[in-house]
């Protein structure tokens, strides 16, 4: 599929692309993935140039480029590094002054409403015309996954045993009074509400309330707290971070104790961008085995779908549940805001 030129399968038109139907698009038998990755490369090395927005730290986004630049030379890719919300807001503020200046963006499932709303990502048929996994596709085709950030209990290995936490349940135990820290969005609590409905978390949540949790907000600075030992575990940060902590020698950890709910990130091409073939080609090599190493080198990969993360295959050894986001995005916004009212980080 090449659009600013004629491809084999001709060019997707927008009529059909306002459904937010979850779905992907039906296979092709006849469909050559290999083939039609060679020539989005021909079309995208013609644009020669990628605008990427994502909010990886720059180490990780070099090692992405370089390893996409061996696949793909004579592809110019620049990086703005901008957080989700932000992103949005931006994307937003252009589009309502005529202008894309984006070409490939990412984003949480938490925020795709505002991206479907608005229709700021192109439709793709990611499966038949790429190879991608179909259970990677969403929004037919707007989105398509590049990572998933786990957020498991995760332990202070010197103020917790082996083994001293088999379930949710047990922080709940007078023994962990003001030893849980929880994060103050309650991103994975409103995850949860998908596997034990919204009543069960809100009670579990006023439950870990009355033994005086530690509230703060952000993950990266939930898991310094753990790392530093101002609490024994905490809910709410990441297995990627308490990953990176534990290789420096800190003394943290993150189990295998289910559910484990998920954030699901997606690689969207943008609407009337630039450099469409550039996009596309990115976002399904991203979502392919090409970045694979590149990623779970970071402590970034996916949980789901057939080829998951070292993370992921530890998970399912152990037989744990893993929960993923919310794909309705509004009942995936209405449980974030239930979360984090409850907890009272909403007022």
């Amino acid at each position: 599929m090449v659009f600013g030129g004629v491809g084999r399968r001709g060019v997707i038109s927008g009529a059909g692309a306002l459904g937010l139907g979850l779905g992907v698009v039906g296979q092709d038998a006849h469909a050559d993935p290999a083939g039609e990755i060679a020539e989005l490369y021909r079309a995208a090395k013609a644009e020669g140039k990628l605008v990427y927005w994502g909010p990886e730290e720059v180490p990780l986004v070099r090692a992405m480029i370089g390893r996409f630049n061996q696949a793909f030379p004579g592809i110019e890719v620049t990086h703005f590094r901008i957080e989700p919300a932000p992103s949005l807001q931006r994307m937003l503020a252009e589009q309502q002054a005529g202008q894309v200046n984006v070409d490939a963006f990412n984003q949480p499932l938490l925020y795709m409403q505002q991206v479907l709303d608005h229709q700021l990502a192109d439709q793709v048929e990611w499966a038949r015309l790429y190879g991608a996994d179909p259970e990677l596709v969403f929004y037919d085709g707007r989105a398509i996954s590049c990572w998933d950030l786990e957020m498991p209990l995760c332990i202070n290995t010197d103020l917790t045993k082996p083994g001293e936490i088999k379930s949710w349940e047990d922080l709940l135990l007078p023994r962990w009074r003001g030893k849980v820290l929880l994060e103050a969005r309650g991103l994975p609590l409103a995850i949860l509400m998908r596997t034990w409905g919204e009543q069960r978390v809100l009670d579990y949540i006023a439950k870990l309330k009355e033994n005086k949790p530690v509230i703060l907000l952000g993950g990266s600075p939930a898991a310094e707290a753990l790392a530093s030992g101002r609490v024994a575990v905490a809910i709410g940060t990441y297995s990627s971070k308490i990953d990176l902590i534990r290789k420096s020698g800190g003394p943290v950890d993150w189990l295998t104790v289910g559910p484990i709910p998920s954030i699901v990130y997606v690689m969207c091409a943008a609407k009337g961008c630039a450099h469409p073939n550039a996009a596309r080609l990115w976002a399904q090599w991203i979502a392919g085995a090409g970045a694979k190493d590149v990623l779970e080198a970071a402590n970034f990969g996916l949980v789901h779908g057939k080829s998951v993360s070292p993370n992921g295959m530890k998970m399912r050894a152990a037989g744990a549940e893993v929960v993923l986001e919310e794909t309705d995005v509004v009942a995936n916004r209405r449980h974030l805001e239930m979360a984090a009212q409850a907890i009272g980080a909403l007022k």
